[in-house]
């Protein structure tokens, strides 16, 4: 992907799965126009995932459209069966990603909640225990003397 790599917009680009691993562009293009009606020409472009291998598809693709009418069409129809499977369409975009987990210095305090965290905070809830600690190391320190 670099500066010269063409944009699709998500509000016009639908998630299509469970497709057959001997899917084509072309005739899945042709397969979704006869969804949308027999002269429909709404699907512009369709990209397969593929295995970058074998290159074969992996079963997932997407399809451009031209107008949100068309993308609303196929989301409450479904794509019916392309190759004797049943296809399932999604909406795609940034509204269906999930949220990004912070960062480790986004997360500050949260962080120390997971894994070996919970014991410091712990302490520090019972009143002060790191401060016990430093007390005790202070009198050996005294002792000694």
């Amino acid at each position: 992907v670099g500066p010269n790599a063409l944009v699709f917009p998500p509000e016009l680009t639908v998630f299509i799965g469970n497709l057959p691993y001997a899917s084509s562009e072309d005739t899945l293009r042709t397969h979704v126009n006869s969804v949308l009606g027999p002269s429909s020409t709404s699907c512009t472009r369709v990209r397969l995932v593929r295995d970058s291998s074998t290159r074969r598809c992996c079963g997932t693709g997407y399809a451009l459209l031209t107008s949100k009418e068309s993308v609303a069409s196929i989301l409450r129809t479904g794509l019916g069966t392309y190759k004797k499977k049943e296809l399932r369409a999604e909406v795609c975009g940034k509204r269906t990603k999930k949220k990004k987990r912070p960062t480790y210095k986004q997360k500050g305090v949260e962080r120390a909640r997971e894994g070996g965290g919970r014991r410091v905070l712990g302490k520090l809830k019972r009143g002060g225990a790191l401060g016990d600690k430093e007390k005790s190391v202070h009198k050996r320190k005294n002792s000694v003397k």
